[in-house]
């Protein structure tokens, strides 16, 4: 079938995992296959997809679209049914969310996760997408249909999450469209959503760090005490969203997307605790989801109630336990994520206050100072909190780096002068990127170590004179060209540095006795 033939099928149906019709649609058959899917989605001995029943099933009811007009009941059945199989696979409780995270013991395990992300979902999305619209032409209600629509927003999340479709553009943007179509006309749906979730995380709705307001609490020692027989209970009775119902974290991460800073407040004090509790977590996937729900929420409340409510310092507090989770305790898959994570949410915490560079300073201490010293051997998370460190030099703490500068040197002298840097091109690159932003926004104060920087310049040109690739070529040139505006600058300051005047001289002396470092001479006229 095409769009041609049904109005129903909104994009091109020949894209989707289906295949051809088998058997003649018939309600028996079509319940007894999502039955037998749901039945193997609750079984825990690890067999194969049984994607053939599944097909043949969605085939039956996709092909009844166009014959049968199905009545109220029918369509709550079915819609059950519907809502029930697009769950994100729960199997034993928790999903496996890196593939270098699970050991031999969850082989199994995670073949057969796969198996239902790239083989159950897409035909389940495609024919939900279509059930929906054949039930909005023919004017059902869509309370006969909300558990499907709510299956259905667990795949509007992005890629971090392991039951994402978002690398299916196709499907992901038929699906966009259709969520879209839905919730315009309903103001308040996003609200009904989460009337929706809150039963899941019930258990999880306090915090001994926050009042029943949702405002910051002082801890007292009796409350210290208490939180070892907490966790006890937390064992004992685990929570729904924790084991059974992970899909929720991504349905409260779509809420908190498409809601408004009033919808927030006036369910703050139901969202911090959830938020507060998902960060406390202990496994690095789930606070990595903790620090993006963190971002979200400081992003979707108005300044001056985050600073009313106290919570500012409670949610930093919060995040810092993230960096400790550094290689090699913690594999560079989930650590990277949570770092990029962490930082994000961190930034927005500290554009609440009034004096932000506080918080920024606290986090180039805390996270990559420390975290560049634990992982100096890890070339990806290296890279990583190079990165990082561009960004908040330049668009962030900017003039506020110049106590720090003596450290942050030091890291791209280090990174540029081993002699190994150059097997990897993408450090290579964070760390001159690392020095221009320096450069930029430190300008009257780089020229202190202006011979720091030239000498690392020196060295990584003598490994790249054999292969000689533009882009690190161009990095160098970009350095070099930078420090001469900063000395000529510090040259026309009143307090200018003794010395300063002969820099574009030196770097000429030395392109003669260095002739790899010619490389990175700007001026044709110094080659």
């Amino acid at each position: 079938m095409t769009e041609n033939q049904n109005e129903v099928f909104f994009f091109d149906y020949a894209s989707s995992s289906l295949k051809e019709l088998t058997s003649t649609p018939s309600l028996p058959s079509i319940v007894s296959g999502l039955n037998s899917f749901n039945t193997w989605k609750k079984s825990a001995n690890f067999s194969d997809i049984p994607i053939e029943s599944l097909e043949n099933s969605l085939n039956q009811l996709d092909v009844s679209l166009n014959l049968t007009k199905y009545n109220p009941d029918q369509i709550s059945q079915i819609s059950a049914l519907l809502s029930q199989a697009l769950l994100p696979l729960l199997q034993d409780g928790e999903w496996i969310w890196y593939e270098g995270e699970f050991t031999k013991a969850l082989n199994n395990k995670y073949k057969q996760q796969n198996q239902f992300v790239l083989k159950g979902v897409p035909p389940l999305l495609v024919v939900a997408i279509h059930w929906i619209k054949y039930l909005q032409q023919a004017g059902a209600e869509i309370d006969k249909y909300a558990g499907v629509i709510k299956s259905l927003l667990c795949y509007t999340v992005d890629s971090s999450y392991p039951w994402s479709v978002k690398d299916k553009a196709k499907l992901y943007a038929a699906l966009t469209t259709l969520i879209n179509e839905i919730t315009a006309p309903i103001p308040n749906f996003y609200e009904l959503l989460l009337a929706r979730i809150k039963p899941v995380f019930v258990q999880h709705s306090t915090h001994p760090s926050v009042s029943s307001a949702g405002r910051r609490v002082m801890t007292s020692d009796d409350t210290v005490r208490s939180l070892f027989f907490e966790e006890l209970d937390r064992k004992e009775n685990p929570n729904s969203w924790r084991t059974k119902n992970q899909y929720a974290l991504g349905l409260l991460e779509v809420y908190l997307a498409n809601s408004q800073s009033s919808q927030v407040q006036s369910n703050w004090s139901f969202l911090l605790p959830c938020v507060l509790n998902i960060v406390d977590d202990h496994d690095p996937a789930i606070k990595r989801k903790g620090s993006d729900l963190v971002y979200l929420l400081v992003t979707r409340s108005e300044r001056n109630f985050l600073v009313n409510t106290g919570v500012v310092p409670l949610l930093w507090k919060a995040l810092k336990p993230n960096l400790a989770y550094l290689p090699p305790s913690t594999p560079a898959s989930i650590s990277i994520p949570l770092t990029k994570s962490t930082y994000k949410a961190s930034v927005a915490l500290s554009d609440t206050s009034s004096t932000p560079y506080k918080l920024q300073e606290e986090y180039l201490q805390d996270a990559v100072l420390s975290g560049i010293s634990h992982t100096h051997t890890h070339t990806k998370s290296l890279v990583t909190f190079i990165n990082i460190t561009s960004d908040l030099v330049l668009n962030h703490l900017k003039s506020y780096t110049t106590p720090h500068l003596k450290s942050l040197v030091a890291i791209v002298v280090g990174t540029l002068s081993d002699p190994l840097v150059t097997f990897s091109e993408e450090l290579v690159i964070a760390a001159c990127n690392l020095s221009e932003s320096l450069i930029r926004v430190c300008w009257y104060r780089i020229v202190v170590y202006r011979y720091d920087l030239v000498k690392a310049l020196i060295l990584i040109s003598r490994r790249l004179a054999n292969g000689n690739p533009p882009e690190l070529i161009n990095h160098g040139r970009k350095i070099v060209d930078l420090l001469i505006q900063a000395a000529q600058i510090n040259i026309e300051s009143t307090e200018k540095i003794p010395g300063i005047d002969n820099f574009a001289s030196e770097l000429s002396q030395l392109a003669e006795k260095e002739p790899t470092f010619r490389l990175f001479l700007p001026d044709p006229s110094l080659k």
